[in-house]
């Protein structure tokens, strides 16, 4: 009874942050439309670690991107948030992606596709931490893999490919050599459990 209590308990908070989340969406999307979305300031808060956290940004080069991504304190409704937005070609091909968090960084509210705000149930699952949380993982195996052949690689970018109905999804990381040249791995896995197989590189021009 105890632990039945305890799951509602979680599951009536968990619903009651969720439905908030959805006004505080609603809220920014309205205010995006009529051009009236209160700007606080610049920030700069993405580090390398936090970027690959952040929905939709996680999916842009950390190395290529951090200057072309605005990072920005914004308020709604009396409340504080940050939102992330690409501002250049080379790094989103023309359009503008990114999301809006929570103040601690916790908590993606909207999502940011082609310049327009979605709401959570039009997100792309491709886009969310939630199923990109092996990517780092991911671009360490790479790199110790590539030091098994002797080559020093910095990874600097991964993406996964979703593979349903397979139980292995692909993570290609990308990264650069010392050298400067380019190399790109296929790592295969298990996105519920970060559980890895096979390791593949498929592009290295020495």
């Amino acid at each position: 009874m105890k632990s039945l209590m305890t799951f509602l308990l979680i599951f009536l908070s968990y619903s009651s942050v969720s439905a908030a989340n959805d006004g505080i969406c609603q809220s920014i999307v309205n205010q995006t439309e009529e051009d009236t979305l209160n700007v606080l300031a610049s920030v700069d808060v993405l580090t390398r670690e936090q970027w690959y956290k952040t929905d939709v940004i996680l999916n842009f080069s950390y190395d290529e991107c951090k200057e072309h991504v605005a990072q920005e304190l914004i308020e709604v409704n009396g409340v504080q948030y940050y939102r992330f937005r690409t501002t250049e070609d080379s790094c989103d091909g023309g359009n503008t992606y990114g999301s809006i968090y929570s103040q601690d960084l916790s908590t993606p509210v909207a999502h940011i596709y082609d310049y327009d705000t979605y709401c959570k149930e039009d997100w792309s699952e491709g886009e969310q931490y939630i199923t990109n949380k092996c990517n780092v993982k991911a671009m360490e195996l790479a790199e110790q893999k590539m030091q098994e052949f002797g080559l020093a690689m910095k990874a600097n970018h991964a993406r996964i490919e979703l593979r349903d109905p397979y139980i292995y999804d692909f993570i290609t990381v990308e990264g650069k050599l010392e050298s400067g040249k380019d190399v790109r791995l296929e790592v295969l896995v298990r996105k519920e459990t970060c559980e890895f197989g096979s390791v593949r590189i498929s592009n290295l021009r020495l």
